[in-house]
């Protein structure tokens, strides 16, 4: 008799997932995956998986199992009913249409901690778990919330990284889920209330399309990237801008090691030098699309400064630097700049009536012609020409000289330059050419040791460019602006010191100009400063010409190591001449000149360090430095030298004080200063018609275009009758009190005439307050002072120097070195505009619109429909 064959059933999917959670609930034990879409029949009496892989590929026979023996799972029925083994009433053990919910986005069952065994110490963990759960659940809403992004501040795992805190999801009722907002894109990934999975949240992570960067193993050491592909596009861009920005040669893209170190999907986007240039020309004119759009969503007026600077290849270029107002997070008023144009001028001769045409083509192509006021230039008379010229081009601001600022920082060096002619010297007696070319014969050799040579970066002259000509060493022109100054000159009789401080300092600058060029005579330098513990910088810094105040910088530093220079210049080594060695004496003549140069030295140097000069400051900085050279030159007891030296100081800044009266701004600027207003033109014993004439100034410019067109006028009065209906008499008696009252409501005059608003510090010095700051503060009260306040801002905005457009300048010779004089104008034009535009991040992500893409959209936009 033949065994009786058991009956089997082929499981369904849905009873497959109904029996994967009564195994899990009972034992904690994770079964195998079983497939999915298998055939079954109604019978329950036994369960049946199939194994794909293992599936045999001969024809079954009929009486066979469609089932490899091997793959069957079978499970008997029991007549006993399952009983948990937790006290906790758990879900049905055999739900009749329930399905296990996933706990988390992209699982579909829990992971298992081990094989369970009956009364083992996993069931005790699942039983643990499954209380915790419930608690969780059961608890209150917001305070497990809290309790759940505490606990994940306090969790080390990366999964959280890239997620805000949960928020409970209530689109069920109860909720039983929490949602992780993803900071990368919309989506939110989805977790039960009471569980700590974290696979959903790394699974999102990894396929998430909106982070740009994922986190690996350089990232403990302090390496970020990304790990987006780079385009074409951005390729190109990221190249344009590391050239122009940093002023490299086109050709550097082209050098052999740059590829070998870039990521190959850079590596072949990289453009070729001639196609680098088309793509700075197009993000140069794309930027400023995007520039000229912001610009109109800036409150305020604006303020360019100007200057020309002809080029070392023969090209000659004018910067023009915008000034703007902008309020920042912390609710505080800054000023900015940032370079607008560096125009080629093609070849045109530097006329007034040219820069004036240019500076209106600038103004015009990004919509601001009417919103400039000033206009911040040097002392050249091309300037004065200009601001006429620009008299009648009708514009609402800018309407001509009235305008015109002069550069403070200029008036200073022209004031310094006047005060060194008394005793500046080309090369004291009994000094020829071939002295000079004797005692530098080993100044350009090759002596260096450089394992030996070190320089600590406290001794190192920045500024200090290397083809700069010195004050004292080379033959220069005297200044064309000087020359139109009468200064005074020293008599018969003084001249003779004054030629002895002339000598000190060209034999100054003849050390200066040794130990910057001769390696060995900076060590022996070096060495003499640590045996006199003379103080740093070990460095005496060249009078060049292109750096402010270099003539007193270098008595500072001669000063300051004065017994280092005597010992370095009597080393037999160097074989210094004796007629270019200072002596013991010499340091009077140094200390001298310093406190000749000290007044400039340190206004310049206050200027230099400010973020943006402000006008108002001008006229306290003049007020004091003629207060400090009239003290000198009213002094008997200085030298004749030095008694010059200061009055022809005063004779410079007294010419261009005078000037100042010239602009409509200087004045305003003084009685809108909350610190000075006219309490301080009237200490300073301005004349009094003077005063009333700015003052008068100042309303006219508030009339016409800052007050309100709604404000209310003052009534005229009927002059026929009075109230009693028979007479003048008492509107003619109480007219003046009347007009008394009604300009005690113009609230220019209300503010320039009230007390000036000053601190004071420790030593009960007077401290004034910050104007810019001081107006914004009454903005943020709610004190318009009725269009008061902006024009104040508008006015005390006004920068006092035009050092921005040197520091442009400055840029541009990078640019055009002495192996780049084919660079078409153009070229210089866009790269050193666009890398100005770059350094003040004005360069919008995403400009660069290649040709083929640009030629796709116009093809892409609708024709127009042709008229019948």
């Amino acid at each position: 008799m033949s065994e009786r064959q058991t009956p089997q059933l082929i499981v369904s999917d849905s009873l497959r997932r109904r029996i994967q959670h009564w195994v899990a609930l009972v034992s904690n034990y994770q079964p195998s995956s079983i497939e999915f879409n298998m055939p079954a029949s109604s019978d329950d009496d036994d369960v049946v998986l199939v194994d794909k892989a293992f599936t045999t590929k001969k024809r079954p026979r009929a009486d066979s199992s469609p089932v490899a023996e091997r793959s069957r799972v079978v499970v008997h029925r029991r007549n006993t009913p399952f009983e948990p083994l937790s006290p906790i009433r758990l879900h049905d053990s055999t739900p009749t249409e329930s399905v296990l919910e996933p706990q988390s986005d992209g699982d579909a069952s829990s992971v298992a901690d081990g094989v369970s065994d009956v009364g083992s110490s996993v069931t005790e963990v699942v039983r643990r778990r499954d209380k915790t759960k419930l608690a969780r659940l059961k608890a209150d809403q917001e305070d497990e919330l809290a309790k759940c992004i505490a606990r994940i501040k306090a969790s080390k795992s990366d999964a959280y990284k890239g997620y805000e805190d949960p928020v409970i999801d209530h689109t069920k009722d109860p909720p039983t889920h929490y949602r992780f907002k993803c900071k990368h894109c919309p989506t939110s990934v989805p977790r039960r209330i009471g569980v700590s999975e974290t696979s959903g949240l790394l699974g999102h992570s990894n396929r998430c399309s909106g982070r740009e960067s994922q986190a690996t193993l350089v990232d403990d050491f302090g390496v970020t990237g990304s790990s987006a592909k780079l385009t074409k596009e951005e390729v190109r861009e990221f190249c344009a801008l590391w050239v122009c920005e940093n002023a490299r040669p086109f050709k550097i893209l082209g050098d052999r090691y740059l590829g070998k170190i870039l990521h190959p999907d850079a590596r072949k986007y990289l453009p070729h030098r001639h196609t680098i240039s088309q793509d700075i020309q197009r993000m140069y004119e794309a930027s400023q699309d995007e520039i000229k759009s912001n610009l109109e969503g800036i409150v305020g007026a604006f303020h360019i400064a100007l200057d020309m600077l002809s080029s070392s290849n023969g090209l000659d270029f004018m910067g023009l630097v915008l000034f703007y107002q902008r309020v920042t997070q912390g609710n505080t008023l800054t000023l900015e700049r940032f370079v607008l144009e560096c125009l080629s001028f093609g070849g045109e001769q530097h006329t007034g009536v040219a820069l004036a045409r240019s500076v209106l083509g600038v103004l015009r192509k990004f919509k601001i012609e009417n919103r400039v006021w000033a206009v911040v230039c040097d002392n050249a008379s091309n300037n004065a020409t200009m601001m006429e010229t620009m008299e009648s081009f009708g514009l609402k601001r800018l309407v001509g000289p009235t305008c015109r600022v002069f550069c403070m920082l200029h008036v200073l060096n022209l004031a310094a330059q006047a005060v060194a002619g008394v005793f500046r010297k080309k090369k004291p007696a009994g000094v020829f050419d071939s002295d000079d070319e004797s005692s530098d014969n080993d100044e350009h050799a090759l002596c260096i040791d450089f394992d030996q040579e070190v320089f600590d970066a406290e001794d190192v002259d920045d500024s200090d460019i290397e083809h700069a000509p010195s004050w004292s060493l080379d033959d220069e022109e005297e200044e064309e602006l000087l020359s139109e100054i009468d200064l005074p000159e020293m008599d018969e009789t003084d001249t003779l010191e004054a030629e002895r401080v002339g000598a000190v300092l060209w034999k100054l600058a003849k050390f200066a100009h040794k130990i910057r060029y001769s390696a060995r005579a900076r060590s022996i330098f070096k060495a003499a400063c640590e045996e006199f513990n003379a103080h740093r910088p070990h460095n005496v810094r060249r009078d060049v010409q292109t750096r402010w105040n270099s003539t007193s910088d270098i008595a500072i530093d001669a000063d300051r190591t004065f017994l280092a220079i005597i010992a370095t210049q009597r080393d037999a080594s160097l074989s210094i001449p004796r007629k270019h060695r200072l002596h013991t004496e010499d340091r009077k003549f140094i200390k001298g000149m310093i406190a000749l140069f000290k007044p400039l030295s340190v206004v310049t140097e206050a200027l230099s360090r400010a973020g943006v000069p402000l006008l108002a400051d001008v006229i306290l900085h003049f007020d004091s430095l003629e207060y400090e050279y009239a003290n000198i030159a009213n002094d008997s007891d200085q030298p004749a030298y030095m008694r010059l030296g200061a009055q022809r100081a005063r004779v410079v800044l007294n010419k261009y004080y005078e000037l100042t009266d010239q602009s409509d701004l200087y004045r305003a600027a003084i009685l809108l200063h909350p610190s000075m207003r006219r309490h301080y033109l009237t200490l300073a014993e301005w004349p009094n018609d003077w005063i009333e004439d700015s003052v008068a100034l100042t309303v006219k410019i508030y009339r016409e275009h800052y007050k309100p067109p709604n404000s209310v006028a003052a009534p005229t009065r009927a002059s026929e009758t009075s109230q009693f209906g028979y007479s003048s008499y008492m509107s003619r008696m109480y007219s003046n009190l009347a007009d008394h009252g009604q300009s005690s409501t113009c609230p220019v005059q209300e503010f320039v005439n009230a007390p000036p608003i000053i601190d004071y510090g420790e030593l009960n010095e007077p401290i004034f307050r910050n104007p810019i700051q001081w107006w914004y503060n009454q903005r943020l009260g709610g004190n318009e002072w009725d269009g008061l306040t902006q024009m104040a801002l508008d006015v005390l905005s006004t920068p006092a120097t035009s050092v921005d457009v040197e520091r442009a300048f400055s840029y541009v010779g990078s640019i055009v070195s002495k192996r780049r004089h084919n660079l078409k104008p153009y070229s210089i034009q866009a790269a050193s505009t666009l890398g100005s535009y770059s350094k003040a991040n004005l360069v919008k992500r995403g400009c660069l619109e290649l040709p083929r893409k640009a030629k796709s959209k116009e093809k892409a936009k609708p024709k127009p429909k042709s008229k019948p």
